[in-house]
């Protein structure tokens, strides 16, 4: 337990900003460890990481990083940055895994792009607790996999203070499920193609609407065309993971190409099965 605070204490080190021109602050916290990653060099053998105002001062080895008297010093095996969860649900899904504490799929529609994580997320959920306590600092974590575009994600700190504090980046990306994740189990999409069909509508809608503001419409209160328009505009882009076909029994049967989903132009040749290509745009 111990490592696993002294990795939280040096990541967490790199969240506050700081006025260059001010005097460095006195050291708060120093910690020691057998050995000490620094992910900018070799590997430190009894190293020390001198922290100050949630902001780290100093690393080297014992031998020449001067610990101040009377601060606290953490011992541990090993010392690492804070690590990063690439993709989570959490915040919005919860530990008690019941319908009140999963908020990262909402099923009232296929196509919900406008559905904020932000909004969704709870900094002081036990799970980013969890994750904290196990070194990751930094999570990238928002609507999840079930339906054709569930929502948004975002890039959040698991300091567990507030969501407004914690927020790195509020919007990421929109999350997309293609292949069977996306069928709608009565409901519309029902099939793969119908839901290319009803993605590259949207699509199309954003397209034309970014197309119409440009020349000097006014814009419209709409929240889903909003964020497909960043889509669009490539200030955000769609997250959708890879899936096989269900009925596949031997390799992959999905082409080796595919088209913009936004207007059809020819796509490089792809080697993967994913069908997060048919995702790509034309730059």
């Amino acid at each position: 337990m111990i490592s696993f605070i002294a990795s939280l204490c040096c990541a967490v080190a790199a969240l506050v900003p700081q006025d260059p021109a001010a005097a460095p602050p006195a050291a708060t916290l120093a910690v020691r460890g057998a050995k000490v990653h620094t992910m900018a060099g070799p590997v430190i053998d009894d190293g020390i990481v001198l922290v100050a105002g949630g902001r780290i001062l100093a690393v080297g080895p014992a031998a020449s990083v001067t610990v101040p008297p009377g601060i606290e010093v953490l011992q541990a095996q090993v010392v690492t940055p804070g690590l990063v969860d690439a993709r989570a649900t959490v915040g919005l899904s919860g530990i008690l895994n019941v319908p009140h504490d999963q908020d990262q799929l909402e099923k009232s529609s296929a196509i919900q792009p406008e559905l904020r994580a932000i909004d969704a997320f709870n900094p002081r959920e036990e799970l980013v607790a969890y994750l904290r306590n196990h070194g990751i600092t930094t999570v990238h974590t928002g609507h999840g996999p079930g339906a054709l575009v569930s929502g948004q994600t975002m890039v959040v700190k698991t300091a567990g203070r507030t969501v407004e504090k914690d927020t790195l980046v509020p919007l990421a990306m929109i999350a997309c499920t293609l292949g069977d994740g996306a069928r709608g189990g009565g409901k519309s999409p029902g099939t793969r193609a119908k839901s290319i069909a009803m993605l590259r509508e949207e699509l199309i809608k954003a397209r034309e609407a970014l197309a119409r503001r440009k020349e000097g419409d006014p814009p419209v209160t709409d929240l889903k065309l909003e964020a497909m328009q960043k889509v669009c505009a490539a200030r955000c882009r769609c997250w959708c993971p890879p899936t096989v076909p269900s009925t596949s029994s031997g390799p992959c049967a999905w082409p080796t190409s595919s088209r913009c989903a936004s207007c059809s132009t020819a796509l490089p040749r792809r080697t993967s099965c994913s069908t997060s290509c048919v995702l790509q745009r034309c730059r």
